[in-house]
């Protein structure tokens, strides 16, 4: 009431309480910060308000209390996790519904974005790293959006979302972490997923300037192996794709996968 705003659905959130909320005919996203967690909203209202500025696509602060919440804009869109590990994503049953020509229309749409995202990932990381001279911490496929903001009359963008957990550090920990979460969702180490890992390295280092590719393979070694720890199940095969991946580089994974699914 404080904020005058309205509260609709609550979002999943492991750490906060995050809600869907209105003011002002306008759909927002609310963060309500649990006193564990207080101290983050701070930078994330800072980083925000850099990254924000600078014209990258995320959501635009609107509201904040320190130490207790943050209203941000709604991006209405597609997870990217879904997107590239359940391609065509989550459209596949509105796909089907369509006619025979709107269906290939909307589904080559889809393609083109999804060729495009190793290239436009890499630009944003580039542009985060130098806008806010911050990681963005937490860096998996979850916390990135294709769509657009609530109303906005735009091109879907790929949007980051959650910067609760941006700290300074190694640029090449971000893309470690990123590669990391393309190769340990399911499909795990898919030969396109491969590819785009190579490719979304390599457009960062052209976009960034930064030029050690050693440290970013270690840093999704370290992630592949921190992803072990917590997935008993399947911990001997992502320790075992960490080995090859520290010993054979990209080169090694896509002889392994590419023999396994008979390329």
């Amino acid at each position: 009431m404080e904020m005058g705003l309205q509260l609709g659905v609550r979002l999943r959130s492991k750490k906060n309480k995050v809600y869907v909320a209105s003011r002002d005919a306008a759909t927002l996203i609310l963060k309500v910060y649990d006193p564990e967690f207080a101290s983050r909203s701070t930078t994330e209202f800072s980083v925000l308000t850099k990254a924000s500025q600078a014209g990258l696509a995320v959501p635009r602060p609107v509201d904040f209390r320190e130490g207790q919440a943050l209203v941000m804009e709604y991006i209405h869109g597609h997870n990217l996790c879904d997107l590239v590990n359940d391609m065509p994503g989550p459209d596949v049953e509105a796909l089907a519904r369509m006619p025979g020509l709107a269906q290939t229309a909307a589904t080559r749409t889809i393609e083109s974005t999804m060729r495009a995202m190793p290239v436009e990932l890499a630009r944003w990381f580039a542009g985060f790293h130098k806008a806010t001279g911050m990681l963005r911490g937490d860096s998996i496929l979850r916390n990135f959006v294709v769509g657009s903001p609530e109303g906005a009359d735009s091109e879907d963008r790929l949007f980051g979302v959650d910067f609760e957990e941006a700290h300074p550090g190694d640029p090449s920990i971000d893309i470690g972490e990123m590669v990391s979460s393309l190769l340990n969702t399911d499909p795990m180490f898919a030969p396109n997923k491969i590819s785009f890992c190579e490719e979304f390295i390599a457009s960062y280092i052209k976009m960034s300037g930064h030029t050690d590719v050693h440290q970013v393979i270690c840093a999704a070694v370290s992630s592949l192996r921190t992803a072990a720890a917590r997935r008993p199940r399947q911990r001997d095969r992502l320790l075992e794709e960490a080995r090859v991946l520290e010993d054979k580089g990209f080169r090694g994974l896509k002889e392994r996968h590419g023999e396994q699914s008979g390329k």
